[in-house]
């Protein structure tokens, strides 16, 4: 029984943090397309890439924020995980992107001497 238990536990919490993970590596790829997006596309993707990946973020639950050379993504989410039957605990799941762009580095912007 006590078997039966921990593996329906981490088959659950397996479950809601793969999906956790492909969406938030999906957020950082739309981040670095982003760039050329409105923040309104870029949120719109967001939404779109959560309700993909079956996860419960709402329109509030985050915000996309921009300077010269970076987008950033920051939010939170939280998914109830059932680890026994009856027994469930919240998981807060944190959503944090951040996608540098521009020029790349090269090896004179590494090297002191010209």
């Amino acid at each position: 029984i006590v078997t039966a238990a921990i593996a329906n536990a981490t088959w659950h919490a397996w479950l809601v943090s793969s999906s956790y993970y492909r969406f938030r590596n999906a957020v950082q790829l739309a981040s670095l397309d982003g760039i050329h997006w409105s923040d309104a596309e870029l949120r719109g993707r967001v939404l779109d890439l959560a309700a993909r990946y079956d996860v419960p973020l709402a329109d509030t639950g985050f915000r996309v924020s921009r300077d010269l050379n970076r987008v950033a993504i920051d939010g939170s989410y939280v998914r109830q995980v059932d680890v026994l039957p009856g027994v469930s605990f919240d998981w807060t799941f944190p959503v944090h992107v951040d996608s540098s762009y521009g020029k790349p580095l090269g090896i004179w912007d590494l090297l002191s001497v010209r």
